[in-house]
């Protein structure tokens, strides 16, 4: 069931783009005066929608536009961005979809998409899509009320506000609602949306959202790493990071996810997610505690970079067993082995428990055997595993204050009676 569209258009005494505009930044204002211009050159309709209205309207600052054109939407990115200095806008087209994103070196973006209609194939994979002349068409296949408005930009569409499905009451009243019955199951990562905007904007799930929400045939099997880790990057991006996982987590969206997924404050209590290490420091925050082989199918989903993956899971590990971590000869070892980004995304997550290892690594990283190997052999030790066990004992003896000179060593391989 769907909701019926109000599809007559209106002139809104809310907004106009004088309005809008005056709450941009002024590389968004230039960006969208470029979109307009060329429009309007190439007699194509142009329209303002989703998050961009949706905001303006709750006095958020918008910091992402999106826009809708009957043109070309890659012809229409590649116009702008000949206008731009090329070496400070990137340009991604995804033809499949019929869409262009633009983003500045200041990081302000600009999504294009050609008008269209969409429908899945199969449930949780992308959509096949065709184009359409018509906005109330293009708003009818998107995930919420609330981001199903428009405002028109170009020549005789200015300030024309589309309203099909009640975005602004649903604002009023701060609730989150479905556009058609199958939302979820078409697309399950609009579940991971409702619990963004939930979040940071205070909003609740609508009656039917709330129903879709735990509705059974709601499954990720065919939603792709890539899409996963877009929705975990967009959650590190907020300044609500912890609060949304929390969400999640209570609709149950994480374990639905993938069953390696799970969140609890208590892994993240000293991360505050504002380091370079934001992907991987929530992954690993989420993974900690599945079992490895768990963690490595989900890590191995997720498409993450081998290297990435190798750090996570050292991450993992490290805060896993952190509890039972005593410095011994032989962990110091094992420590040693980690990468340094290993031991810096356990630490972002828990310092308190990595101090007592940063500190031991970096006293080992001082220390000394003493003698070297061409020593070792001229007092009898084989060539072989037992010289590389010897200059570890010895390295070991100077950590723990034993010896502390060429001296000591001798003397302390004699007192061990190592030969």
């Amino acid at each position: 069931m769907s909701i019926m569209p109000n599809l007559a258009p209106r002139r809104s005494p809310h907004i106009s783009l004088k309005d809008l505009s005056n709450q941009l930044e002024p590389e968004a204002q230039q960006l969208l005066f470029l979109a307009v211009e060329h429009s309007n050159q190439n007699n194509r309709k142009l329209w303002l929608v989703g998050g961009a209205i949706r905001d303006f309207f709750m006095e958020k600052p918008i910091r992402d536009l999106d826009i809708a054109t009957t043109g070309d939407s890659l012809v229409l990115a590649e116009a702008i961005k000949d206008q731009w200095n090329p070496n400070e806008i990137n340009l991604v087209s995804h033809s499949d979809l019929l869409t262009a994103s633009l983003r500045t070196d200041a990081n302000m973006q600009l999504d294009i998409s050609r008008l269209r209609t969409e429908r899945y194939i199969r449930p949780g994979t992308l959509p096949v899509v065709s184009t359409t002349e018509e906005i109330d068409l293009d708003l009818k296949r998107r995930d919420f009320s609330i981001n199903a408005m428009a405002l028109g930009l170009s020549r005789n569409l200015e300030n024309m506000f589309h309203d099909p499905f009640d975005g602004v009451s649903a604002l009023d009243s701060a609730t989150l609602i479905t556009l058609h019955h199958d939302s979820f199951v078409d697309d399950p990562t609009r579940l991971w949306r409702a619990a963004r905007l939930a979040t940071t904007h205070a909003l609740k799930l609508g009656i039917n959202a709330y129903q879709q929400l735990h509705a059974e045939d709601v499954s990720f099997e065919n939603v792709s790493g890539v899409r996963l880790v877009s929705e975990l990057r967009q959650i590190c991006a907020s300044a609500f990071t912890l609060r949304i996982c929390s969400q999640l987590q209570d609709w149950k969206i994480l374990e639905r996810t993938d069953p390696a997924l799970s969140f609890n404050s208590n892994n993240f209590q000293d991360s505050q997610l504002a380091t370079e290490y934001n992907l991987r420091t929530l992954v690993t925050g989420l993974l900690i505690y599945a079992t490895k082989e768990m963690r490595l199918a989900a890590l191995e989903r997720l498409q993450l970079p081998k290297q990435l993956k190798i750090f996570i899971e050292e991450a993992c590990l490290l805060l896993h067993n952190i509890d039972d971590a005593k410095i011994t000869s032989d962990s110091i070892t094992y420590y040693e082995k980690i990468g340094e980004e290993s031991l810096a995304i356990a630490g972002t997550l828990n310092r308190e428990k990595t101090a007592s290892i940063a500190t031991a690594l970096e006293k080992w990283a001082s220390c000394s055997s003493y003698l070297t190997a061409a020593d070792l052999k001229q007092i009898g030790i084989a060539t072989g595993p037992d010289i590389g066990l010897t200059l570890h004992r010895l390295k070991w003896a100077d950590f723990t204050e034993v010896i502390n000179s060429k001296t000591d060593a001798y003397n302390f391989l004699q007192n061990e009676n190592i030969k």
